[in-house]
């Protein structure tokens, strides 16, 4: 099973994540963090095929999360939320091999098909490698 960590600072914006990923069905093992020390702590020492993050939080932001659990795991799937449509944020997040990036508040159809897209293309990249 596909398994995702999902990074906020703000309790409700993870709570929020978490029941939608639950209502929609995905099959997805679910994980939280609070901010980015503790996320880039969890991937250290765990598998995670999804890193669903904020960009602005206190202690380590998204981005800088970003590139850490990047150099820790390469193919992981990265999908960035903010409630700031910058483009510098856009812009950087890009640059860092980001897949996707939503805006707050989140668009429930939006974020269907984000995840939707994100997990196939796991499962398409795990069928190439077992080949």
């Amino acid at each position: 099973m596909l398994s995702i960590l999902v990074v906020d600072d703000h309790k409700e914006e993870r709570e929020g994540i978490a029941f939608l990923i639950k209502e929609l069905g995905f099959p997805l093992q679910l994980h939280v963090a609070e901010n980015g020390r503790k996320a880039l702590e969890y991937v250290s020492a765990h598998s995670v095929d999804i890193l669903f993050t904020d960009v602005r939080m206190p202690i380590m932001d998204g981005l800088q999360l970003t590139k850490e659990a990047l150099k820790l795991h390469p193919k992981l799937k990265v999908i960035l939320f903010s409630g700031f449509a910058e483009f510098e944020y856009a812009k950087t997040a890009l640059s860092l091999g980001v897949s996707e990036y939503l805006l707050k508040p989140v668009n429930i159809e939006a974020f269907q098909t984000t995840l939707e897209k994100v997990i196939q293309e796991l499962k398409n990249q795990q069928q190439k490698e077992e080949a």
